[in-house]
């Protein structure tokens, strides 16, 4: 195992309202000096938390393939299955990012009704790990070798308590599922839903509901949307790019998707995280290590 070290920092979401102060989001940044002098390109992943107002969210963590992992999640950070990720990449030697949602800690703003101002919090921190001086300037005693490659946006979105309890509002997946190729044209993306909460996206995002699952659609090469919830076409078209979804098989969110399930597991994961780590490690080595499109 490689010694990891920690820091934290607050990064300013690119999402400002007038007259309202900026929103910092305090992030918690993992790596290993020695696995940051390998010349392996830039793999990072984003996990992602569920809906602060609809519950008692008990997590945060992120973890990343290739040498950089970012985590983000619309929770704290002691969720199990953040932590258990966390934890999991970086004693591998990449780079972890986890950081509190807005309203949530020490992160400052409100939650919306919408996600709009959520999908600008998660593109601040993709765009953080996105350009290695940001990453190296919060680094200390490691060579200047860092390039972005790619990114894997990995949304897991779990938690215990709330109004949705047994239904799974699982937040975050919906929020990752937001980000779009081209607006980081130095790297690729990749994506991974844990629990996709898609009977209820409805509730989560109000009006805008569609959007994201289009969005994910378009993801998997199945349809082309707008390039933000306020415009109704996409200029530039975008190249799909494969997509895992996890599930437990207990878990009753399986409506016309082929995830991989993992046996004895529901949306919850107690227990199980180590059977999510590997299975993200396992699809990761196959699919997005290897990608050369």
């Amino acid at each position: 195992m490689m010694p990891v070290q920690h820091t934290t920092l607050f990064l300013q979401s690119s999402h400002q309202q007038v007259k309202r102060r900026p929103v910092l989001l305090e992030t918690r940044l993992s790596y290993s000096s020695e696995g940051l002098s390998k010349k392996a390109e830039i793999t990072a992943m984003v996990l992602s938390h569920s809906y602060e107002p609809l519950g008692i969210t008990i997590g945060r963590d992120g973890k990343a393939f290739g040498q950089l992992i970012f985590i983000s999640q619309w929770g704290n950070y002691d969720n199990n299955v953040v932590r258990k990720l966390h934890s999991h990449f970086a004693k591998k030697g990449l780079v972890v990012v986890s950081f509190n949602a807005r309203d949530l800690d020490n992160s400052s703003g409100r939650t919306s009704w919408t996600g709009t101002p959520e999908t600008e919090d998660i593109k601040t921190i993709v765009g953080f790990l996105a350009k290695e001086e940001e990453v190296l300037s919060h680094t200390e005693n490691t060579p200047d070798v860092l390039k972005p490659g790619k990114i894997l946006i990995c949304a897991s979105t779990h938690s215990l308590y709330g109004i949705l309890a047994g239904s799974g509002y699982l937040y975050g997946s919906v929020i990752s599922s937001s980000l779009h190729p081209m607006d980081f044209r130095n790297v690729k993306l990749f994506y991974a839903f844990i629990s996709y909460p898609r009977s209820v996206v409805w509730l989560l995002t109000l009006w805008k509901c569609s959007w994201f699952f289009k969005r994910v659609e378009e993801i998997m090469g199945l349809s082309e949307i707008p390039s933000s919830p306020e415009q109704s076409s996409l200029n530039e078209s975008v190249q799909s790019r494969p997509v895992l979804f996890i599930y437990g098989d207990s878990d009753h969110e399986l409506q016309n998707i082929q995830p991989r399930l993992i046996e004895g597991c529901d949306h919850f994961w107690f227990g199980k995280e180590n059977k999510i780590a590997q299975c993200m490690e396992d699809w990761s080595n196959e699919v997005v290590i290897h990608n050369t499109d």
